[in-house]
């Protein structure tokens, strides 16, 4: 039960980290600065464009985000749950805030 919590946590922790990269600004627009940089090189290079169409797309950048999430368990063990629970937190509220929104309406 408790592997299954963990996997929860973190499977919710890379949704919220997909869902900044794709389409949020985050703490003082570091996630749209990153965006329109890609965005502004993707002339120069394909890696450029490859990072900022994969970048943009929360299906596309959770493959990523999981694949370092896996590696970073597999190399610190359950502290990555720690690491990802503010992640998790957040989702949470933002999941319950759209909840309440939809009850009060």
């Amino acid at each position: 039960m408790q592997n299954l919590l963990s996997i929860l946590i973190v499977s919710i922790a890379v949704w919220r980290i997909s869902s900044l990269f794709a389409v949020e600004d985050g703490p003082f627009s570091i996630f749209s600065k990153i965006r329109l940089f890609l965005g502004n090189n993707r002339q120069k290079s394909i890696i450029y464009k490859t990072l900022f169409e994969g970048i943009k797309c929360k299906w596309c950048n959770s493959i990523w985000f999981g694949v370092i999430t896996v590696v970073l368990w597999i190399i610190l063990g359950d502290t990555v749950i720690i690491l990802f629970f503010p992640f998790f937190i957040s989702a949470f509220v933002i999941v319950f805030d759209n909840f309440v929104d939809r009850i009060n309406r």
